[in-house]
């Protein structure tokens, strides 16, 4: 499969407008979106719906006066079938709990949309969500680094090409290559990402730049198309909760209280924050910026 055209190869969301409610996606958008996606209806094609974060508040430990953001791309990756699924069950759960969708974890501060939940039904809420995230997940990932850890894995030249968050979002592709292949899946791998996020241009680049990397040689990087869609679809609310548990495991920062639950999604079937030095060596050796 050849990169997407990202302005004309995505389906027409049934909702429009920016401050509408986002109510049930139909099955039939979903069947058109994953053939979107993937040009196939081939059940065990993987798809990785995935969000980006900033932690603004991140600290430089060594000089606690510098801001030292930290960048997170995370996600979950599903067949088929159990995207389908997926979809159906997470919007049952927040119609049983009263909430309109999507749900962003912004929301549940004390002054979000979702700031006035009590602490045990926020717990039950993520209980039920966790469990399913968990139940339909092939698995799930997540990378996230520095700028400091960003400025002293790559090179100068290869900084000017890939961003903080494009190196993430190559990472973490790379682990999921990487993943599926040790369970024997040599197939393409699509690409699901929120619209009108404000890193989105930096994934496009990165997502080009593999696509040029498999063309010249890296045989290990699937082909797999790259999809932009609104943040009404359940894949990318999970993802965003995945996001979130990275950022508040890799800061440090504790978990509020009713949202316990999340952590449990990093222990079964969740590809750790890894990366080797050999991996980017790769990075770097072809995009053409070392010998």
């Amino acid at each position: 499969m050849s990169s997407r055209n990202y302005e004309t190869d995505k389906c027409s969301p049934p909702w429009k407008g920016e401050e509408a409610q986002y109510p049930k996606v139909e099955r039939g958008y979903l069947d058109d979106l994953w053939f979107v996606m993937h040009h196939s209806d081939d059940p065990e094609r993987l798809t990785l719906a995935i969000v980006c974060y900033l932690d603004e508040s991140g600290i430089d430990r060594l000089n606690p006066e510098v801001l030292n953001p930290q960048a997170v791309v995370a996600g979950i990756v599903m067949r088929r079938e159990e995207f389908m699924r997926f979809d159906s069950d997470w919007d049952d759960i927040l119609s049983k709990f009263k909430i309109k969708p999507p749900i962003h974890m912004k929301e549940f501060g004390e002054h979000g949309r979702h700031g006035h939940l009590r602490y045990h039904t926020r717990e039950k809420l993520f209980k039920e969500l966790v469990y399913i995230i968990n139940r339909y997940k092939w698995y799930s990932v997540a990378v996230s680094l520095n700028h400091e850890q960003y400025n002293n894995l790559l090179s100068d030249k290869s900084k000017e090409e890939v961003s903080l968050y494009g190196l993430c979002f190559m990472l973490c592709a790379h682990q999921c290559f990487a993943m599926a292949k040790h369970n024997q899946y040599y197939g393409n791998m699509a690409f699901l990402m929120e619209e009108q996020n404000e890193f989105g241009d930096d994934v496009k680049h990165a997502h080009a730049a593999m696509m040029k990397m498999r063309k010249e040689g890296a045989t290990y990087i699937s082909n797999g198309s790259l999809t932009f869609e609104p943040k009404g679809l359940s894949a990318l609310q999970a993802a965003d909760i995945i996001a979130w548990g990275e950022r508040r495991r890799v800061t440090g920062l504790p978990i509020v209280k009713g949202l316990e639950p999340i952590v449990t999604i990093f222990d079964e079937k969740h590809i750790k924050n890894e990366y080797t030095e050999d991996l980017l060596n790769t990075v770097d050796i072809l995009s053409g910026n070392r010998p």
